[in-house]
Order: C-alpha cells, then sequence, then structure tokens
C-alpha cells in the first residue's frame, strides 16, 4: 500500500490550478491572487496632517517650547484644499488627514497650542521640523508591488487594496464541488428509522467542512447500485472540478465507487493507503482537452471520511485554488505513551501552547466509525507505524480548522 507521504504527493501532481479571473475587489475576500497587484498611485497622496491641530511654518529645525506663531485666517480639512504659503513663522488651523498647505513645515497637536487674542498662538512643547505629517508615498509608492501572486485576500488586503485605488484583482476560480453520499442503509437525521439503518453523518460533516472553508458543494445521495453510480458519474465528471463520495470505495460486493470510475473513464492515481483511519481511499482523474476533474472517493466511517478531508481534499482544494498554500505540519509534545501500530494513524488529539510549544493530549474514541471526540479535538497527529511512542516525544501535527 502507498505511504501517506506518497499519496499526497500523487494528490497534488494530479490536479492544476484553476483557470483565472478578474472579480471586483469588493467580492474577493478569501479568493486568492493569480497575479501580482501594484499600486496606481503613492500613499499617501500627497502630505497631509497626522493630528488635529496647526500647520506651521518652522523657524528652525527644532523650535522650544513658548513659541510664538502669527495665526491665519480660515482652516485646512479633509477634502478642503484651497491655496496658500505659509511664511516662516506663520500657521493656520489644520485637521487629521488634510493636505498641508505650501511652506508648513511641521503640525502642531492642538493639545500643546493656546490660542491668545492677538491673532497668534503659543506653542507649549517642543517641536520638531517634520512633526505630525503624513508624506507622500511613506507608506507605499507609485507602481510598488501591494500584493504578490497566491496571496490570500484576507480583510486587511481588501482594505489596503481599496485605499491604493484598486477595484478590479486576478484571482484563480473556486472549484465547483459535488458530493455523493452512497449507502443503502443510511437515512437523514430526524427521520424514522427501520431496522440496519443509521443516520447520515457525512452529508453534515462534509458540507460543514466545505463551509468552513467558504465552499459549496452540490450534493446527490446514490443508492449500492453499479449503473446508477455510473450515471451520476458520467454526468457530474464534465460540470466539476472535484467529485468527493464517502461510501463505497471498499472491496465490499457492494461498494461501487471504484469500479464505476473506471468504467467512466477516470484514471485511478490512489488506491488504497498505509494509514489508519481511512485505507481504502480512491483518487481518480478524468481529463479532456478543456476540463479536469479529480475523484476523491472517501470510506464510509465518518473518521475516515475527516481524516480524508483534511489530508487529501485539503491538498486538492489548496492546488485548485491556493496553489502557494500547503499543508502545515506543525511539531508537538506527547503528554502520553501510545502503542505501536502496523499502519500509519491520525489520531485526532487536543493540543494546548505552553511555553513556546505545543503539547498533544490523546483522546479515547479512536475508532474510524466514532466521532465523538471531534467535539473536543482541535488537531490531528501523525503517528509513525512499527514503533512505540513516548510521552514528551516529538510528533507532527495538523491544526484542525
Amino acid at each position: 500500500m502507498m505511504t501517506i507521504d506518497d499519496a499526497l504527493h500523487l494528490t497534488q501532481q494530479t490536479v492544476d490550478p484553476l483557470s483565472c479571473q478578474f472579480m471586483s475587489l469588493q467580492d474577493a475576500l478569501h479568493y486568492t491572487l493569480a497575479e501580482d497587484v501594484v499600486s496606481p498611485i503613492d500613499l499617501p497622496l500627497f502630505d497631509q496632517s497626522a493630528v488635529d491641530g496647526y500647520a506651521v511654518a518652522l523657524t528652525a529645525h527644532e523650535v522650544h517650547a513658548q513659541q510664538h506663531y502669527t495665526l491665519l485666517e480660515g482652516e485646512r480639512r479633509a477634502g478642503i484644499n484651497p491655496d496658500l504659503q505659509l511664511e516662516i513663522g506663520q500657521a493656520i488651523r489644520i485637521f487629521t488627514g488634510a493636505s498641508l498647505p505650501m511652506g508648513a513645515t511641521a503640525v502642531v497637536r492642538q493639545e500643546i497650542v493656546q490660542a491668545t487674542t492677538h491673532g497668534r498662538i503659543d506653542v507649549l512643547e517642543p517641536i520638531r521640523l517634520g512633526q505630525d505629517i503624513r508624506y507622500q508615498g511613506e507608506e507605499t509608492r507609485k507602481g510598488q508591488c501591494l500584493a504578490q501572486a497566491g496571496q490570500d485576500l484576507n480583510v486587511g488586503a481588501i482594505a489596503a487594496l481599496s485605499m491604493a485605488g484598486v477595484s478590479q484583482v486576478m484571482v484563480y476560480r473556486q472549484p465547483r464541488i459535488a458530493l455523493l453520499v452512497s449507502g443503502d442503509e443510511v437515512v437523514a437525521p430526524g427521520q424514522p428509522l427501520l431496522p440496519g439503518q443509521i443516520y447520515d453523518a457525512n452529508t453534515a460533516l462534509v458540507q460543514s467542512w466545505l463551509t468552513a472553508q467558504r465552499l459549496n458543494a452540490d450534493i446527490w445521495h446514490i443508492d449500492d447500485h453499479l449503473d446508477q453510480v455510473v450515471e451520476q458519474l458520467t454526468q457530474l465528471r464534465t460540470q466539476y472540478d472535484l467529485i468527493i463520495t464517502t461510501g463505497g470505495v471498499s472491496v465490499g460486493d457492494y461498494d461501487f465507487i471504484r469500479p464505476a470510475a473506471l468504467t467512466c473513464e477516470f484514471e485511478q492515481i490512489i488506491w488504497k493507503i498505509a494509514q489508519k483511519p481511512g485505507k481504502p481511499l480512491f483518487l481518480g482523474c478524468y481529463q479532456t482537452q478543456n476540463h479536469r476533474c479529480a475523484l476523491l472517493g472517501l470510506p464510509g466511517n465518518p473518521a475516515a471520511v475527516f481524516v480524508g478531508l483534511m489530508l487529501y481534499a485539503q491538498t486538492i482544494i489548496n492546488r485548485l485554488s491556493h496553489p502557494k498554500r500547503q499543508l502545515e505540519w506543525l511539531d508537538a509534545i506527547l503528554t502520553s505513551d501510545l502503542k505501536p501500530d502496523s499502519r500509519e494513524r491520525l489520531l485526532r488529539m487536543r493540543y494546548d501552547w505552553q511555553l513556546g510549544q505545543y503539547y498533544v493530549h490523546p483522546l479515547e474514541g479512536q475508532q474510524s466509525h466514532m466521532l465523538g471526540n471531534l467535539m473536543f479535538a482541535n488537531c490531528l497527529v501523525r503517528i509513525k507505524a512499527g514503533q512505540m511512542f513516548v510521552a514528551g516525544q516529538s510528533v507532527p501535527m495538523l491544526l484542525l480548522q
């Protein structure tokens, strides 16, 4: 069977980034830039006041307290810029964000100014040349790179680009995803159960996992009939970038995902991984001249589905829409001994942060049909096969969303 590392490598190699599209900046939150964005303007756009106070023309590079300045009539506020030239020893009222008048060499905040009745102001504390001035281009120069290709557009990036006057960006398209949940025994929560039936956890699991990544999936429930699976895959393979299936992927008499995929001309990339949970995992690729569709067949047990999502679905989605994003394995210290197992394990654990180090605590209920510990888990921990792990040993950890 294939190792986890080999499976992850093949998964990434199988998928290509999606096409790019221009999008309004206001709609591009959480998309990934497909090209660099350069600033069309200087930031700030002009020399401006950083405070409410008085623009002054200093008499020297640094002026001590109790200096007097002749106060001119009028004021300067943001968006209102009458022509004005300050001479040495003159001042004018100014507000935050307003452009500096010509000749101004500092701004004095109003808290240290005393106005007199003789048309002048007294500065009560020392000030220096350039004090409380935002100079044109001090943050960004016109033509400077503001954001790089591959960067995710978070709230801060949207705001920064907007301030520079950027209205459209080139981003990677988000994937079209289909979810197929198979199993004659699966019933939607809230419905009455017949003997031998179970409630469907996988639909809610996959759907909520995708929602947490701000993605959507169209959902189908299919019975365990080969013809029905073939028909469904034939329809979806040209309409979607990724098809995720749960159940029907092992080697039982009613496990039809793999044979149906091969019938539908999906090339087999991965079949069975030496991991626990989630050994019977299938990855296939259907490709035409203008379209490529990945099929990720996950087992039916919910914990195996979750592991498959965190490792392989995440790798596919990253490659499709976030090409520079990788799974981030962090070092953590194990707090309990673990017995060896013949397969590499992905255990649901809980971490805490102490003195600059992650510590991970194993949770009960690690069987693949059990999900209860996911209410408390916040990480997956990789435990290599065939060796004993003891408390204090370093292990790789993947944070859960």
